[in-house]
């Protein structure tokens, strides 16, 4: 990453926003796996979907609080 060398916090958040993504789009391509093999219902498949984002949602606004001071 060009430019984050000088500040390791930068790059570690980067690093981590980067896992949330990847992983948010992981759990959503699991889901016909879910239903099909696990025997999951659509109701509990979509919260298995819905729980890392809507976790993402509460938590990145506090991070901005966080960071903004």
């Amino acid at each position: 990453m060009a430019g984050c060398e000088g500040n390791p916090p930068i790059t570690l958040l980067s690093v981590g926003q980067a896992c949330v993504d990847i992983c948010q789009g992981a759990v959503a391509a699991l889901v016909p796996f879910l239903v099909a093999d696990r025997s999951y219902t659509d109701a509990a498949a979509s919260g298995v979907v819905l729980a890392p984002s809507l976790m993402s949602s509460v938590v990145q606004p506090v991070f901005s609080v966080l960071t903004d001071r």
